[in-house]
């Protein structure tokens, strides 16, 4: 063997070895990067999963209690019609929490007693809750 082809040899080979090194670390920073990339996403859902739920869980205790007073109101509906409409005091994003009854009663936590001005009966609202047999939340 010549000198020549043994430097043409030994540089194949050192580019061979180049190739095979290059191809190594870009699996390995590739794999790094996704596994990094994995982390960050789930730790970022379980954050927002934790908040969500804690949100979840004060709106159920909220719902919950709306339901046992309007089952503790059964009967006597005008018995509870403050402490229902209390609930909204609490909530910020709760805007505006009303009652309207089938004697035309309508009591809203912002406005107070509306009876005279608005006859909960006209609306599609009350209608639609009627014809359900059901409480209705919007």
């Amino acid at each position: 063997m010549t000198i020549r082809t043994k430097l043409l040899l030994m540089g194949a080979v050192m580019a061979i070895l180049v190739g095979v090194i290059c191809a190594i670390g870009y699996h390995e920073s590739k794999t790094a990067l996704e596994e990094s990339t994995s982390s960050e996403i789930t730790a970022t859902v379980d954050v927002e999963a934790a908040t969500l739920n804690g949100w979840l869980l004060e709106k159920k205790q909220q719902a919950q209690s709306a339901a046992d007073l309007l089952t503790a109101m059964d009967g006597n509906p005008m018995q509870g019609d403050h402490s229902l409409l209390s609930l909204a005091s609490s909530d910020k994003e709760v805007i505006e929490f009303s009652r309207g009854s089938e004697d035309g009663t309508f009591l809203c936590w912002v406005d107070g007693d509306i009876t005279g001005e608005i006859d909960p009966r006209t609306r599609d609202w009350y209608k639609d809750a009627k014809a359900k047999n059901t409480t209705l939340f919007t």
